[in-house]
């Protein structure tokens, strides 16, 4: 793998006019951001349709695009759309309020599609279609469903309409032609900008790394189509177990996710197959794919459904060599990044150690005790090193929280001798850059910019205010200087 040097920047928080991040003009000045400084790697967050809490990390559907990505200019370029049917209304707001972004451009994209229609120019749509056949079927489906009732789980739809396969469905479609086609158009509009961003990006010598969560939102178009591929209770329709983390330092009651947890007997007959299409189409969209939750790739916690805690639950073993003799298989030079992060036992670290795939270090949890594989004596020329995530705090909210001792301990590591808050953020990405290991770096924007907590992105166990920040169009212009800065350094 190429040396990366690069910015953790989701899609929604680029900024724009219309309440959130687009597939537009602010995407391609961001890449000539990157490239003009020398940086060569821009990673984004999932891009599905979100679905609980707004999160990336349970979206609706694991291959294809949210529409709250949609750019509008297009089309009021080729005059489907008058700019003042868009409106202001969004334009002032700071953080993306996605229910008010959701209401505002769900009636104008209908206005889009109907003109479309109309203008009867439709071959490559068609053709679009017939190219992505049954899972964009299922997917359109699924969401014209959700419209229907109100963005209720499917669980909570009607008897005869809680699997895909049913002849209620089937009817429903029928009769209901134009309105699922709908969401076939979204899917083909957000595929022709996405792929043109990315093709601008290959231009430019600038690498998309993209992130794949392990496991798939319960309420989402292929649970709803495939239940085979999950731990499955047919009788009661429900699932018979749930993804999460057992009890740890930091939580006693661990982390219910609440995920179904997959049949891998399942997958192992099927050669992977699901699996691959899944990469198979996100490889599509990225040059490079970070797998989120690796170690459940190699065993996971299976926590029986209804649980209130993560406390009752069992380590099963995951697939293993089996999963990834495939993936090298269809990929021999394997374009992945694990995120190996959390409690790995010897086991998972020499199972990783095999595959020679680069892992992550992040450096926030690099200060503290010294059997810590994310200290710098321990870091890895293969790894990718972080400052952190989008599930940390950014490093100057991070270092603001600790206590007295800790930031000293911070300081000395660092070989500073008196603290300053706002200062140890730039100290921490010039040790980074200057580190004898270092040879792979992607930084948060938010620390590129030195921002405080009020930046942060997500916040891990929690449901409120996450996945919302936005980077002011000003900012940008400081990130150009800072990351003159940092091409600088030697590195």
């Amino acid at each position: 793998m190429e040396k990366l040097t690069g910015v953790l920047l989701p899609i929604f928080s680029l900024p724009g006019k219309y309440g959130i991040g687009r597939f537009g003009k602010e995407a391609y000045e961001w890449i000539d951001s990157l490239s003009n400084l020398g940086w060569n790697a821009w990673q984004v967050c999932p891009m599905g349709p979100v679905g609980f809490g707004n999160s990336p990390y349970q979206p609706l559907s694991e291959s294809y695009l949210s529409p709250l990505f949609i750019d509008f200019e297009p089309w009021i370029e080729s005059g489907l759309l008058d700019r003042k049917e868009l409106g202001t209304e969004l334009c002032r707001k700071k953080t993306v309020a996605y229910d008010a972004i959701k209401a505002w451009q769900f009636p104008l994209l209908l206005k889009v599609y109907e003109r479309f229609i109309e203008k009867g120019d439709n071959s490559d749509f068609e053709k679009f279609k017939a190219d992505e056949g049954e899972p964009l079927h299922c997917f359109c489906a699924f969401y014209a469903l959700k419209y229907r009732y109100h963005q209720k789980p499917w669980w909570e739809w009607p008897t005869h309409y809680r699997h895909y396969d049913s002849k209620a469905v089937t009817e429903y479609i029928d009769s209901h032609r134009k309105f699922v086609d709908f969401f076939a158009f979204e899917q083909w509009v957000l595929h022709q900008q996405w792929q043109a961003i990315h093709a601008y990006a290959k231009t430019k010598g600038v690498y998309i790394i993209g992130d794949i969560p392990l496991y798939v939102g319960t309420d989402s178009a292929i649970v709803w189509q495939n239940r085979a591929l999950f731990d499955w209770d047919t009788k009661l329709d429900q699932p018979k177990h749930v993804a999460g983390v057992p009890p740890d330092y930091f939580s006693s009651d661990g982390q219910l996710w609440g995920n179904p947890v997959y049949d891998w007997h399942h997958h192992q007959k099927t050669h992977f197959a699901w699996w691959l299409e899944r990469i198979r189409k996100n490889l599509e969209w990225f040059d490079l794919i970070r797998i989120d939750h690796f170690r459940g790739l190699y065993d996971y916690w299976s926590i029986p459904y209804g649980e209130k805690t993560a406390k009752k639950g069992e380590w099963l073993h995951g697939p293993q060599e089996k999963f990834f003799n495939a993936l090298k298989r269809r990929w021999p030079d394997m374009p992945f990044i694990l995120e190996d992060l959390g409690d790995l036992n010897d086991n998972v670290r020499a199972f990783q150690k095999k595959l020679e795939l680069p892992g992550m270090a992040i450096v926030q949890f690099a200060f503290e005790g010294y059997n810590n594989p994310y200290r710098p004596e321990n870091w890895q020329k293969h790894q990718v090193i972080y400052t952190g995530t989008h599930d940390n705090n950014t490093t100057r909210g991070w270092f603001n929280a600790l206590s007295k001792d800790q930031k000293k301990s911070v300081c000395d590591a660092l070989g500073l001798k008196t603290i300053k808050e706002d200062k140890i953020c730039p100290k921490i990405i010039h040790w980074i850059l200057h580190h004898r290991t270092t040879q792979h770096v992607i930084f948060p924007l938010q620390d590129l910019l030195n921002l405080g907590a009020e930046a942060r992105i997500n916040t891990p166990g929690t449901t409120l205010k996450n996945w919302q920040w936005r980077c002011p169009k000003s900012q940008l212009s400081n990130f150009a200087a800072v990351g003159h800065v940092c091409r600088k350094q030697k590195f």
